[in-house]
């Protein structure tokens, strides 16, 4: 498989998935955290280097019921992405650390 069918494919995955999470105001977590992952695997195999998402999540999260805004974690990803990884040029390393205040 060419990487361009790849990016293709991985593509039209990420877009359908964030078409069906940008139609709702809120999401479960563990929604949110599949895009985001999908969104770094993509943006690694297009710009051919390293990018690394460490993900730390609360034990008193119930991720399946917990909401957030939609596309934040997505977001959040895109934005290390853009303004701190490319621009070094080199493998990064992006921590998504969800916690709940009491």
């Amino acid at each position: 498989m060419t990487l361009q069918k790849i990016i293709s494919q991985n593509s039209l995955v990420l877009l359908h998935n964030t078409l069906n999470q940008s139609e709702e105001a809120y999401t479960p977590i563990n929604a949110e955290l599949m895009i985001s992952k999908e969104y770094i695997r993509l943006e690694n195999i297009r710009f051919n280097f390293s990018i690394t998402c460490r993900i730390n999540i609360s034990d008193n999260i119930d991720q399946s019921k917990t909401l957030v805004p939609s596309l934040l974690l997505q977001t959040l990803a895109e934005n290390a992405i853009l303004h701190g990884i490319i621009p070094a040029q080199k493998a990064g390393i992006i921590d998504l650390t969800v916690t709940k205040k009491r």
